[in-house]
């Protein structure tokens, strides 16, 4: 595969090509230069297999390698799109794409380190550190999932152990914030180990998430990731491939992690191969990671974990259900209503992955949808109820109406009013008018909005609107909840990080 010679100067002189990190069938991936910025970055560019270099050029061999290279630079630039929205911690960051050279680029962040895999050949790895790294991991899938996309080949080769902090990666300006991978580092000390933070590459294998799709592209037919972390429906051109098809290969992780050595093929547990669990091939597991695993390497994808938040549970312990409290014992409903509707329940944990009960957080009843929490640290997809998730709605296109409706109705009425006394225009005074009436049907519109939603309130729901807030100070996790059965529970289901 020909590389372009260090030195390369793309997009008018903005980066600087230094050296080669990798290729693959997507691909070639660089070490660049920021000029305008002053750091390093990775550029992956899109030259498929059947392409080939005239001068800096990339073109195709035949008309098939051709269909297959504009199909590819097309995918680079749709999944580049999504992939820039995405932002977590244990995630490396895709910054933008540009075009030149007849194909696409990639600028993704350079992250720097040794890739599991060295550090798992180098020596055993206890159970209690593997987790730590799989837990990572685990919620940097979750955020891909979230934006719509699958990872698709998740194995210790793709994911580094930086020993900086990204805090400390992202105030460095001689450091880069876009996307690729390099193992630079000769030696990691033990230290750098225990306290280094795991980040996910390799993108080349992502595909969109279509529930209603499930025939693969034609660019991607032998594509099928790596035996012994892709599972069955990932060989197959018609397989409907979910986020289970990432459980699984995270769960071969895990189980390559603990055990040393990659688990039996897909292809080969299918024709009846025999699967080692890891509990018989290392004696020190716990329960929950065992199970964990098995689960995760499910042959059938229906059996497997479906979302990162299951497959976090499932490690850790078990927790017997909370005896019946204060907040259980039937009461008048006012009283009811007075301890969950007012008051701020506060937990705090040094855990950035919690265990949520299952449960609505804004009623404690048993949860049957998602209520989705943002804030400027993080976005989370808590448990709810589709009653709860109803009153919210409402609630909030009542503010909005009446927010907005209300300002901007006034506001062009003032200057309706403005303009008529300077022109004498009836007209526009009767349009001022007009406008006022506006203002109150807002009002009135978000009055009875929010009224209907209190009418669905139930007993024990504890705000119209927002039932739990999050931030995160650079040390701890501040959770808070209006809900005080919820917070309890919360707080019961992860006291081991509670400060």
């Amino acid at each position: 595969m020909s590389a372009l010679p260090p030195q390369t100067a793309l997009q008018d002189g903005a980066f600087v090509l230094k050296s080669v990190i990798g290729r693959g069938g997507f691909g070639i991936t660089y070490r660049a230069r920021d000029v305008q910025n002053e750091r390093d970055v990775a550029l992956k560019e899109c030259f498929p297999l059947g392409s080939k270099r005239e001068g800096s050029r990339v073109e195709s061999e035949d008309f098939w390698s051709h269909q297959n290279r504009e199909s590819l630079q097309n995918r680079f630039k749709t999944q580049a799109a999504q992939l820039e929205k995405i932002n977590h911690p244990n995630l490396a960051r895709v910054s933008h794409f540009f075009e030149e050279n007849d194909t696409v680029y990639l600028v993704m962040e350079l992250v720097e380190g040794r890739t599991l895999l060295e550090i798992l050949e180098a020596g055993e790895i206890s159970p209690q550190l593997a987790q730590g790294w799989i837990e990572k991991i685990a919620g940097a899938l979750g955020a891909i999932h979230g934006g719509g996309l699958l990872h698709l080949d998740v194995k210790p080769e793709n994911i580094i152990l930086r020993a900086q902090s990204r805090d400390a990666f992202q105030s460095d300006s001689t450091k880069n914030e876009t996307v690729v991978h390099e193992n630079e580092a000769d030696s990691f000390a033990e230290e750098d180990i225990e306290n280094g933070e795991p980040i996910l590459l390799d993108f080349d294998l992502v595909q969109p998430q279509h529930e209603d799709l499930i025939t693969r592209p034609l660019s991607l037919s032998m594509q099928c990731g790596t035996p012994g972390y892709a599972p069955l429906e990932q060989y197959a051109q018609s397989g409907k491939l979910t986020p289970a098809t990432d459980f699984y290969a995270l769960g071969a992780t895990f189980y390559h992690f603990l055990t040393g050595k990659a688990p039996l093929g897909a292809i080969d547990r299918a024709v009846g191969s025999e699967f080692e669990a890891p509990a018989t091939l290392r004696a020190d597991l716990e329960t929950a990671q065992n199970a964990t695993i098995l689960r995760a390497l499910s042959v059938r994808p229906e059996e497997r974990f479906q979302n990162a938040a299951d497959f976090l549970e499932s490690l850790r312990p078990a927790v017997p259900d909370a005896p019946e409290t204060e907040y259980d014992a039937p009461v008048p409903l006012a009283a009811q209503f007075l301890k969950h509707g007012t008051g701020v329940h506060r937990v705090v944990l040094t855990n950035k992955n919690p265990v949520f009960p299952p449960r609505c957080v804004c009623c404690h009843e048993k949860a049957n949808a998602v209520w989705l929490l943002n804030s400027p640290s993080g976005r989370f997809e808590m448990p709810g109820c589709e009653t709860c998730q109803k009153h919210q709605l409402m609630s909030r296109a009542a503010s909005f109406v009446t927010f907005w409706g209300s300002l901007l109705s006034l506001a062009l009425a003032l200057v309706v009013a403005l303009i008529s006394v300077v022109t004498s225009t009836m007209f526009l005074m009767i349009i001022s008018a007009l406008c006022i009436v506006l203002n109150f049907a807002a009002l009135s519109y978000g009055a009875l909005k929010s009224s209907r939603a209190e009418e669905i309130l139930k007993n024990s729901c504890c705000d119209l609107n927002e039932p739990a807030t999050y931030v995160f100070n650079g040390r701890v996790h501040i959770w808070k909840f209006k809900n005080g059965a919820f917070a309890a529970d919360f707080k019961k289901r992860n006291a081991a990080s509670v400060v």
